[in-house]
């Protein structure tokens, strides 16, 4: 029979794994356009309006019900204006970086949220992104750990938002001190 202690921690770390969890995708999307706001780059890289693509692997049907609730989360956003902008998202199905290239182009796509299993895969997105000033968000630390520019993610029991310095300028962010000073700074990918 396990001690009271190791009970403990193994309760501890399902609390912990269940933080996310937590935070409603209503709630998570309102803290990332707040965030977006911050970036003093965002009418240059986004033009009309601030469009999100939320993705998914086609393979993960959790993550594609996840998506669609998170992109109908930005959508219900719709009387919220960033720096003058409309915000809209989509669900969309990652099915590989040449297919991104071609939906970011065709759609327009300013940002593009990581929902799910995303390991081995998150480089490749940076790579697709950056060059296209696409800024990279994600509601997981180890993601902006990763080198996801944005997350959100419980911390010290509330949800905060991490900021992965070098990816948020590489896709042309230009993030004010304000955020910085109230985000959880990540210095590169680790």
């Amino acid at each position: 029979m396990p001690s009271r202690a190791v009970i403990a921690f193994v309760f501890a770390m399902m609390v912990s794994a269940q933080s996310l969890a937590d935070i409603p995708p209503e709630r998570l999307t309102v803290l990332l356009a707040r965030a977006l706001a911050y970036d003093a780059k965002l009418k240059e890289r986004a033009g009309a309006s601030v469009d999100v693509a939320v993705l998914y692997r086609p393979t993960d049907a959790t993550g594609q019900a996840t998506a669609q609730r998170i992109a109908a989360a930005f959508n219900s956003l719709s009387d919220l204006r960033l720096m003058g902008l409309a915000l809209h998202a989509v669900a969309v199905a990652y099915t590989g970086s040449e297919a991104l290239t071609a939906s970011i182009k065709a759609s327009s796509f300013d940002e593009v949220f990581l929902v799910g299993a995303f390991e081995g895969e998150r480089e490749r997105v940076r790579k697709v992104c950056d060059p296209l000033h696409v800024l990279t968000l994600a509601a997981a630390r180890a993601d902006a750990e990763a080198g996801i520019a944005l997350a959100v993610d419980d911390h010290d029991g509330k949800p905060s938002i991490f900021v992965n310095v070098e990816s948020s300028k590489a896709a042309g962010a230009q993030l004010a001190s304000g955020l910085l000073r109230l985000a959880i700074l990540i210095k590169g990918a680790q």
